[in-house]
């Protein structure tokens, strides 16, 4: 290809294409970031790149580095910022360039904002049918006894509160016991990944906030990957405990909590992870820690060898928060 033609296909391509110097500096800016940024090349060209487009909760990471890119095999994705201050999902690749003036890196960056909704949408149609498929299945199992095939009469209004009420104060009482939870998520090539996480939990039992460094390779993966799972157990480890024993777990999806409004309308979250452990008051105040909220969509609990019980939790319950105030 002639360097005109190349030329040309790199400034009048959709993504955003850009040259870094190897000090970080942006040397060429092409149409396309101009789209997604709103920032024009005379703007962008000689200044930081990772000022320029990345929050500033996210800076310290350096995710444009071409070091960090460790495989590339896979796109990477981080929050980026444009110029009229909204946030965006960007997903991008770093590419080492060497030429002899010095090289840098070529970063080619998308919007995928859309595409991130468009998966969430795809998880919840499959999450759906799968709920569809298992009560297919048990309908269709033939009960033992013709009185079995009965329906069971629809429990009461006020019989089902009292049931909730039950379950829920049962799930507040294993987590307000527990210093410290399982958390799980997924890799880049969806492989299981548990984490131990100290947390602190909201009076309706409708949020669990974590807090990891910003860093870390839980916090990428829970950017990269928001759906995940929690998990509480109150047993010891002996047999006997087994049959009073109680096995909370939680499925919801995961976002970093970024600006400032958002932390202060979060009271709460601080004052709870320091009641269940007073030594990370000096690393929820240290540079980097980034906090995590997860918006629970529903929780299971096991007591013993019985069966499961799920519960889902409302926005407010009062109930549940007068409960949960008794524990701290």
């Amino acid at each position: 290809m002639s360097p005109t033609l190349a030329l040309h296909a790199v400034q009048t391509a959709a993504d955003a294409i850009i040259h870094v110097c190897p000090d970080g500096r942006v040397q060429s800016w092409n149409c396309g970031a101009r789209e997604v940024f709103g920032i024009t090349a005379s703007q962008a060209v000689g200044s930081s790149l990772n000022d320029l487009i990345m929050p500033k909760h996210v800076r310290h990471i350096r995710p444009l580095d071409v070091k960090q890119q460790y495989d590339r095999r896979h796109l990477r994705r981080a929050p980026a910022l444009r110029a009229d201050g909204t946030l965006f999902t960007a997903e991008f690749t770093v590419n080492d360039l060497r030429t002899a003036d010095g090289g840098g890196s070529i970063v080619m960056l998308r919007d995928a904002s859309e595409m991130g909704s468009t998966v969430r949408k795809l998880r919840e149609r499959v999450a759906k049918l799968e709920s569809d498929m298992e009560r297919l299945v048990a309908l269709s199992r033939p009960a033992g006894r013709p009185e079995a095939r009965m329906r069971k009469p629809e429990p009461s209004a006020e019989a089902s509160a009292r049931g909730d009420a039950h379950v829920a104060g049962r799930i507040d009482a294993v987590l307000t016991s527990q210093v410290q939870c399982v958390l799980a998520t997924t890799t880049a090539d969806l492989r299981p990944a548990t984490f131990l996480m100290a947390f602190a939990i909201s009076p309706c039992l409708r949020f669990v906030v974590v807090a990891t460094h910003g860093g870390a390779r839980k916090a990428q993966q829970m950017r990269e990957r928001p759906a995940v799972s929690l998990l509480w157990d109150n047993r010891t480890g002996n047999l006997r405990d087994h049959a009073d024993g109680l096995l909370v777990t939680a499925v919801g999806q995961a976002a970093e909590v970024t600006a400032e409004a958002e932390v202060d309308a979060l009271p709460w979250a601080s004052a709870r992870f320091l009641a269940r452990n007073p030594n990370m008051a000096n690393f929820l105040a240290s540079e980097g820690v980034g906090l995590f909220q997860i918006r629970v969509d529903s929780y299971e609990i096991i007591e013993g060898y019985g069966r499961p019980e799920r519960w889902a939790p409302h926005t407010k319950d009062s109930s549940t928060s007068s409960s949960s105030q008794t524990h701290q």
